[in-house]
């Protein structure tokens, strides 16, 4: 397969020619310099690719959940007590729905908006979706300080490197306390990735692998976030979404929020989510587009000739194509014709239109899944409509 005239995010401004064989990107030339055999060439126009993003922090069986919040908290733990108090009602009916369900519709939410990677905090469930995107852990998880049982003893078993954990989430004095407790305990120096870290001061923040930051969460809960600005160079930025309890799904209103704040460049921002998380995560696709890498690849609609304007512009509508490991796994009404897919692979796929009317394909029986979730809760809403598979 051959990806034509695409202009690649972050690289110079010449239009590329991207081939792709055996789940890796096998060539990458000038538009001018593609040398056609009996490879099928996809041709776009005024579009951009980029790496299938990796959303670094998601609680997939939490993704149905509206927002949950009913003031500005102090940490966590406030939040916690508050919302099974005031609103347990509206925790109880999205409980009530399988979680294999509801980790589902997370996997399609984090698909619809180009991500490929999701680093998950919880279990990794065994799902009809399994493998359409990676789902992996990070290395060992841990909720948090306040929540988590024996975690000090835990934290130094041997077995593992890499502990992934909520830390510092919130803004009083109890939020910066578990800072100083958890790498008082961590005696053997393993590698802390450390989630929201909101109260975290700078002179700590060489003693983590890296933090992940989620500002649309953060700001919802705690109308404050992670001064990362002050201490990006002392460890590395990695970009989460978090469950839709505190946050929407859509990624890219998370991006442009952040990008709004100035703590980081535009670069910076990108590269937290494709290359840094490749390598903290010591991910097989790593967020690169580069020849004899894996072809996790999203190709958008170029809105304006500024790239990173138009990257951080995009909405899921804006999306035309999305590949994993070489396979396509959604796809724009405007390519269909070009695709030529297999019937098999047209049965497979459900027909959505978005609500700016834009109309996808994507693996999957999606109308079935909704069709379930619908059964246990009728008033769950979804930002799609879904048809049945052609």
């Amino acid at each position: 397969m051959i990806l034509n005239n695409l202009h690649i995010v972050g690289n110079d401004d010449n239009r590329k020619s991207i081939t792709i064989k055996n789940s890796l990107i096998q060539k990458i030339c000038n538009e001018n310099g593609i040398k056609t055999g009996e490879e099928k060439i996809i041709n776009f126009e005024n579009a951009i690719i980029f790496p299938g993003l990796i959303n670094s922090h998601d609680h997939l069986e939490f993704s149905l959940f509206p927002a949950l919040g009913n003031k500005t908290y102090k940490n966590y733990i406030d939040w916690g007590e508050d919302i099974h108090k005031v609103n347990k009602k509206q925790i109880d009916s999205i409980l009530n729905i399988p979680v294999e369900l509801r980790y589902q519709w997370g996997i399609y939410k984090n698909i619809l908006s180009g991500v490929t990677t999701v680093i998950q905090h919880g279990k990794i469930l065994n799902v009809k979706q399994k493998g359409i995107i990676d789902v992996y852990n990070g290395g060992k998880i841990f909720h948090s300080v306040e929540l988590e049982k024996y975690w000090r003893f835990r934290i130094n078993l041997p077995g593992f490197e890499q502990l992934v954990v909520h830390i510092a989430e919130g803004t009083d004095d109890f939020s910066k306390k578990e800072i100083k407790t958890i790498l008082g305990w961590n005696f053997f120096k393993k590698k802390i990735v450390g989630i929201h870290a909101v109260a975290l001061q700078k002179e700590d923040a060489k003693n983590f692998e890296a933090i992940v930051w989620c500002p649309v969460s953060n700001y919802f809960l705690y109308n404050a976030t992670a001064e990362i600005d002050k201490f990006k160079d002392e460890t590395k930025i990695l970009f989460g979404t978090d469950s839709s309890a505190s946050a929407d799904g859509n990624i890219w209103e998370h991006l442009r929020f952040a990008r709004n704040l100035k703590l980081i460049n535009d670069e910076d921002l990108f590269s937290s989510l494709t290359t840094i998380p490749g390598k903290v995560w010591n991910l097989r696709s790593p967020g690169i587009i580069k020849e004899n890498y894996l072809a996790d690849l999203v190709v958008a609609e170029n809105k304006t000739e500024n790239r990173w304007d138009s990257f951080f512009s995009i909405n899921p509508g804006d999306i035309i194509m999305i590949l994993k490991k070489g396979e396509i796994i959604l796809w724009d009404e405007s390519v269909k014709k070009q695709l030529n897919l297999p019937d098999k692979k047209i049965k497979l796929s459900t027909k959505i239109i978005l609500p700016d009317g834009k109309i996808k394909y994507v693996d999957g029986n999606l109308k079935e899944l909704v069709n379930s979730i619908h059964k246990y809760n009728t008033d769950v809403l979804f930002p799609l409509k879904s048809e049945s598979p052609e």
